[in-house]
């Protein structure tokens, strides 16, 4: 008999992440609910996340999937 355990919280992070479309908001609480992984670290994720460009915090534990494509031309019109 084989089992097949369920995803790990990495792995419901990784699906929820790939998911997510631009302009979309997730907040720190749905995301610790959603994988199970602690607060800190889904922070420190959705921090590095944010540093590389990928998501904005307008406001404390809300997070915004930025465009890749927004983000580059407002990076042209910079330089």
């Amino acid at each position: 008999m084989t089992s097949q355990s369920s995803p790990s919280g990495w792995d419901r992070l990784q699906t929820l992440l790939l998911t997510i479309e631009p302009n979309q908001t997730i907040t720190l609480d749905d995301v610790v609910t959603d994988t199970g992984l602690s607060p800190e670290m889904v922070r420190m994720v959705l921090n590095g996340l944010a540093a590389a460009g990928l998501f904005e915090e307008p406001e404390t534990n809300v997070f915004v999937r930025r465009s890749l494509f927004q983000h580059t031309m407002m990076q042209l019109a910079v330089a």
